[in-house]
């Protein structure tokens, strides 16, 4: 055992898991929340402002239609989502390998909205240090 006292806290630049909630329509006209574990980067405000400029930046950005939304969120996920846990899956229960392109297919695909709004707000509670307003997720099922 060290005699140096453990440090209440450390400053550590390392991914972080943190839960990423996505609701999902299910049969009957409701929503499911959905859970997995997204290994998030945790960047410097100075790293998510220059991430955060360059699609509001670009020229015609507010008339983007809603699938070049989703590709912009494809390309500048992999920024901020370094891996994701065995909880996404494939509809057998098969783990999906992370990689910047699965990523962009599950951003892109069927539930890309729904994924980009879950992905966007684990986002920002790790950039911001807490959970957004008085959200409290739906039961998870999935």
């Amino acid at each position: 055992m060290s005699d140096q006292p453990t440090p209440v806290f450390v400053i550590d630049p390392a991914p972080v898991a943190w839960p990423v909630d996505v609701r999902v329509p299910v049969a009957g006209g409701a929503f499911e929340t959905r859970r997995f574990t997204a290994l998030m980067n945790v960047l410097s405000e100075a790293q998510y402002e220059t991430l955060l400029a360059a699609p509001a930046a670009e020229e015609g950005a507010a008339e983007k239609t809603e699938k070049e939304h989703l590709e912009d969120n494809a390309r500048l996920f992999p920024s901020f989502v370094a891996g994701w846990g065995a909880d996404v899956q494939t509809p057998d229960g098969i783990p999906v390998p992370f990689t910047p392109a699965a990523l962009a297919d599950l951003v892109t695909g069927p539930h890309g909205k729904a994924v980009s709004a879950g992905l966007w707000r684990a986002v920002s509670e790790v950039r911001h240090g807490v959970r957004l307003g008085n959200f409290e997720a739906p039961p998870v099922t999935g």
